[in-house]
């Protein structure tokens, strides 16, 4: 028997000053002009988790049961406030260099005004079964979901009590050494935490199916090729009513094809390629006009290509070299599809020394410095936001 046993603390905090302009997402008939108010966002988030299992090991006949029980359970709060100047709004024309005085927001007399909570409560028991070249996995989980969600200045408070099991099946077949089969099956279930609903939130639920194959080892190449289908219901997406709002939709479904390639073409030259399929879009909804519409923000293919090449003996011996690309296609802008960002290809480098207990790395990304947009998911989507320039990470570090 295995006992374990895992607790936890998480606290973060964000305390941010900006700008906000009037009317939002839309021109508002003054040409370059627009009304601007300072805004100051502030939010703490408080993580509790605790995790308990208990584990053992039962042979039987041929097969080889690996038996787990467990209990996890996680309390998270999320105070916050958003808070505008108190100076009158300030008229500023663009196309100009003038900036205007800036007005430091006040803060709530009630300051928090966003009093999130939640409490997950998780029993699972599996089984791990080996039986010669088979390998079964089952098990069965009871998650009960306890949340309030309470923003008083916008009048809502919401609280919602939700219970659901969910199992997960899945096998591999090692029909060779460097050949095997795989297939699953899981359902999973979780607080939609960090929106601000309309109504009381029900519990977010996902279904996910998988059927692959995975090569190892032939001849220096490794190798994953999987088709699945995915299904996530009642996802937090933007109120089309009540701007800032959250609305729990019907449900969402990516299925395709999955593809990952390594190939070591030599103990110091490897090649990655990895490649995705997808069709993500509502699949059924309250809204009709949104049933058959892309997902926000979810790419139909992307494309990784990338070598790298280390140095094994003589003078240079550690340092290693990378260069790789990445691509992806169109992203829808909004829940409505009303536009799409284009498609963008980037590429990146790195570079690494190993000298002793010491590793020097350096990493360039946007290599090219390419321009582009993505969707920006403020307010539900609708807007867009530049991509990141070329960037340039370095780093150093050590074992002991």
């Amino acid at each position: 028997w295995t006992f374990k046993a895992l607790a936890a603390h998480n606290t973060a905090e964000v305390d941010q000053r900006g700008v906000f302009p009037f009317p939002y997402g839309r021109a508002g008939g003054f040409g370059t002009n627009v009304v601007l108010s300072g805004a100051r966002l502030w939010e703490k988030l408080t993580s509790d988790t605790l995790q308990l299992s208990l584990g053992t090991a039962v042979k039987s006949g041929n097969a080889l049961h690996r038996i787990s029980f467990g209990i996890d359970r996680d309390e998270t709060r999320d105070d916050g406030f958003m808070a505008f100047a108190n100076l009158p709004f300030v008229m500023t024309d663009l196309s100009s260099n003038v900036r205007p005085a800036w007005g430091e927001p006040a803060v709530p007399a009630a300051a928090n005004q966003q009093r999130n909570s939640s409490t997950s409560t998780v029993v699972y028991v599996q089984d791990q079964i080996q039986m010669g070249a088979l390998h079964l996995h089952g098990s069965l989980r009871h998650t009960r979901t306890e949340a309030k969600d309470r923003y008083l200045d916008w009048g809502i408070n919401n609280q919602s009590t939700n219970n659901k099991v969910t199992p997960r099946l899945g096998a591999v077949y090692n029909a060779s050494d460097v050949l095997s089969f795989f297939g699953g099956y899981s359902q999973m279930a979780r607080v939609p935490f960090g929106s601000l609903f309309s109504v009381a939130p029900k519990m977010e639920e996902a279904e996910q199916k998988e059927l692959g194959l995975r090569i190892k080892g032939w001849k220096g190449v490794s190798a994953t090729a999987a088709l699945f289908d995915i299904q996530r219901k009642n996802a937090a997406v933007a109120d089309p009513v009540n701007m800032g709002l959250s609305v729990q939709t019907g449900v969402q479904q990516a299925k395709g094809l999955d593809l990952d390639l390594r190939w070591q073409a030599s103990p110091s030259l490897a090649w990655i390629a990895a490649f995705t399929h997808q069709t993500a879009e509502i699949t059924q909804d309250t809204n009709a006009a949104w049933v058959g519409k892309r997902l926000f923000n979810v790419p139909e293919q992307t494309l990784r290509v990338a070598a790298r090449y280390d140095v094994r003996q003589g003078d240079w011996r550690g340092l290693g070299l990378g260069l790789g690309a990445t691509h992806r296609s169109s992203l829808a802008g909004d829940t409505s599809n009303t536009f799409f960002t284009p498609a963008v290809t980037l590429v990146d480098a790195q570079a690494s020394y190993k000298r002793g207990s010491m590793r020097y790395s350096a990493s360039l990304t946007n290599l090219l410095n390419k321009q582009y947009f993505a969707p920006m998911a403020y307010f539900g989507g609708g807007q867009v936001v530049p991509g990141m320039p070329r960037s340039l990470v370095v780093g150093v570090s050590t074992h002991f």
